[in-house]
């Protein structure tokens, strides 16, 4: 009786609903493919623009200066460090003159939708295309053994290409800071203030002496509106004892947008940095970038900030003669001051996965399934539903038997509801840089099957390693070594955390889902018995990846005998040159490098700020030095 009443433009309407809901056409690899394709023509067509606005830039020979290219503070690049340092200070009531020179471009129409996130990872457009050096202990299924770094080249950074998780971290990690810097100012305690002064919290956990609340600050924190089998991640980690406190939640960015309009400020896309001049009193006066193939001389009054991140920073520093001596002599480049620890302490998270899980049907994504017309409607008309969604659901954190540490975990482990697709192994072997034939082994007869998987990732890695230039070409990429393993005890850890997490896949709450962990062996490993301790740690040096928080290539610390920049977080040994990124971490926190660096960002725009807002531009004090000598 329904459909009498029905006028043509119901039915049509009507009609439109359903084929809005039917799947799209093709498959989650081609849509992959469709990706890249779209996004590398926009990154053409913003480069040839940007060209054409800036057709003929004026080359400088070292030594000469101009004007019009001389500026308050330089910032080399504008990531999440150098974006924020840049609206911190345009924020002040001094007119700072400031220059920010970012290696790439704007980020994607990809990066709007934190679900699209991952179709960055291959993108050599907008990520700087690295890989570590062939592995000897990790990465078995990986291409060559290397592992891939998914580091972010375009305004915005990194934060365009990572998932999109908030966590600051254990206070514990920031007391090691203390300790190697002798600053008790790099406390949690202390940074707490910094921290907040990011966030604009809007997450479950309402707690002002925690979180920040200011509409006007940079990050807005607040749980996702998709959040598959939170109630079982939760009530599980309950049943086993665990508690299910605030690590903070979710974050979407907004960096430099109302600023980018602001006459003292100038972004020059597409310039990459290659050398910092020096004077003969070793102050930092500027940079000579390239552009549209020539070579481009800016200076700076106050000083030069590297915000370039943990394997472009100290890649500067030694094309730049600031650096151990020895490394740099071997590839013919004049040391400036020997810093041993330039590209030293490289500390990365190795990440391996649990899984998949299946659970009943309709419980996670499919896209095949739940990737529909409507989805995408419905994301860019009101920001929701599955394009909202970055794949994330849980984020714990534990401490296995080894550790001896129960307040200090050394365990993170993402839930991510993902089922199998037929296609799925296609997008892990373009996206994590796999052999082929391993995922395709592995997921052979688990296709069409909702699951789940669980990335377990090693948040405290004993494992240290370093970034070396492979010769005096700045174009070169740096030689990358995480040394993932080399310690035993991190693959032992790692291990113990899969143990963890099929205990809590064990419990009731997810029996409630029918929750089952795969009984096919992952391939190298079936020598080992299914679910052991042994077949872990194998799984976890075959299946290894990084995701992307990495630092201590430039770590602070008190003296140049152990560090490369003071508390202050100025360069040793040298002037007005001070580094704004992960680089500068001793350790790594935990929850990973985002945040802390957002808080590091912050506290050095305050740094900056008191330092020359009663000073002259050309005014130069010697208690600017970063050296301790």
């Amino acid at each position: 009786m329904g459909n009498e009443k029905e006028t043509p433009f119901v039915t049509a309407f009507l009609l439109m609903l359903k084929l809005f809901n039917y799947p799209l056409p093709g498959n989650i690899g081609d849509l992959f493919s469709l990706c890249q394709r779209l996004s590398h023509t926009m990154h053409l067509s913003s480069y040839s623009l940007d060209m054409i606005m800036d057709h003929n830039p004026r080359s400088y020979k070292s030594g000469n200066s101009d004007h019009r290219n001389t500026y308050d503070f330089i910032i080399v690049g504008g990531g999440t460090a150098g974006s924020l340092v840049a609206t911190r200070l345009l924020d002040t009531k001094n007119k700072y003159k400031i220059l920010i020179l970012e290696a790439g471009s704007e980020p994607t129409w990809l990066t709007h939708s934190p679900f699209f996130n991952l179709f960055n990872w291959n993108n050599n457009d907008t990520t700087w295309g690295y890989y570590s050096s062939p592995q000897k202990g990790a990465c078995i299924a990986c291409r060559k053994k290397k592992v891939k770094y998914v580091q972010g080249k375009a305004l915005g950074g990194t934060m365009n290409v990572g998932w999109n998780v908030y966590s600051r971290g254990n206070p514990l990690d920031y007391a090691a800071w203390v300790e190697a810097t002798g600053d008790s100012s790099w406390s949690y305690e202390k940074s707490i203030k910094w921290f907040k002064k990011t966030e604009n919290y809007r997450g479950k956990f309402d707690d002002f002496s925690s979180h920040g609340y200011s509409q006007t600050s940079t990050i807005k924190v607040t749980a996702q509106g998709i959040q598959p089998l939170v109630k079982e991640w939760l009530e599980g980690a309950t049943h086993l004892k665990l508690n299910t406190t605030d690590p903070n939640d979710y974050q979407t960015q907004s960096l430099l947008k109302k600023e980018i309009w602001r006459k003292n400020l100038k972004i020059t896309r597409f310039a990459q940095v290659n050398k910092i001049v020096f004077d003969s009193k070793h102050y930092a006066k500027g940079v000579i970038y390239r552009r549209n193939h020539q070579d481009i001389e800016v200076h700076a009054n106050k000083e030069v900030i590297l915000a370039a991140g943990v394997f472009n920073t100290p890649k500067l520093l030694m094309l730049s003669g600031i650096g151990p001596s020895q490394h740099l002599r071997d590839i013919g480049i004049k040391v400036k001051k020997n810093l041993e620890h330039v590209g030293q302490n490289l500390a990365d998270q190795p990440t391996t996965f649990f899984g998949p899980v299946t659970v009943v049907h309709d419980k996670t994504f499919l896209p095949r399934r739940n990737l529909t017309y409507s989805t995408i409607i419905q994301y860019y008309v009101n920001q929701s539903g599955i394009l909202g969604w970055d794949m994330l659901s849980g984020l714990g954190y534990y401490s296995t038997p080894s550790s001896q540490s129960p307040d200090h975990p050394n365990i993170a482990v993402t839930l991510m509801p993902m089922g199998v697709d037929p296609d799925t192994h296609k997008v892990v072997n373009t996206a994590l840089s796999m052999k082929h034939g391993y995922m395709e082994k592995f997921l052979r007869d688990h296709k069409d099957n909702d699951a789940v998987w669980l990335a377990v990732t090693l948040a405290r890695p004993a494992s240290r390693g370093s970034v070396r230039l492979k010769n005096d070409d700045p174009h070169s990429h740096p030689v990358i070594d995480p040394n993932y393993f080399m310690e035993k005890e991190d693959v032992t850890n790692i291990a113990e955390g899969m143990t963890l997490v099929q205990s809590l896949t064990n419990t009731p709450q997810w029996s409630q889902v029918d929750a089952k962990l795969v009984d096919t062996q992952f391939p190298g490993c079936e020598k080992f018995k299914l679910k052991s301790l042994p077949y872990y740690e194998c799984v976890a040096q075959h299946f290894t990846l990084s995701i992307g928080n990495i630092g201590g290539t430039c770590r602070m610390g008190k003296t140049a005998e152990d560090s490369v920049v003071n508390s202050k977080l100025l360069v040793h040994k040298v002037k007005r040159l001070r580094i704004v990124d992960a680089s500068v971490v001793p350790t790594l926190p935990n929850g990973g490098t985002g945040t802390a660096v957002m808080m590091i960002a912050e506290r050095a725009a305050d740094m900056i700020t008191d330092k020359w807002t009663h000073e002259v531009a050309r005014h130069r004090d010697k208690s600017d030095s970063g050296s301790d000598e």
